[in-house]
C-alpha cells in the first residue's frame, strides 16, 4: 500500500486527520496529523451542520445578545 503523503511503499497504513481530511498515511508521515478518530462521513456531516448554522438567518432576539 502507498502512503497519500509520502509516497512510500508499505505493508501497513495508520488512517490520521490532517488538516480536516482522514487519509492513509505511513508511521513517519503520522507526526503531520493525529489518529483519526472521526470517519470521514462524520466529518462530512459537521462541516454540513456548520455550514447551515452560518447561513441560516438570525431571529431579532439573536441580534440584541
Amino acid at each position: 500500500m502507498q502512503c497519500t503523503l509520502c509516497g512510500r511503499e508499505v505493508e501497513k497504513l495508520n488512517k490520521a486527520e490532517i488538516e480536516g481530511s482522514i487519509v492513509n498515511v505511513c508511521d513517519a508521515c503520522m507526526k503531520f496529523g493525529r489518529t483519526a478518530k472521526k470517519t470521514e462521513e462524520q466529518i462530512y456531516k459537521q462541516v454540513k451542520s456548520e455550514a447551515v448554522e452560518f447561513s441560516k438567518p438570525k431571529t431579532k432576539e439573536e441580534y440584541e445578545k
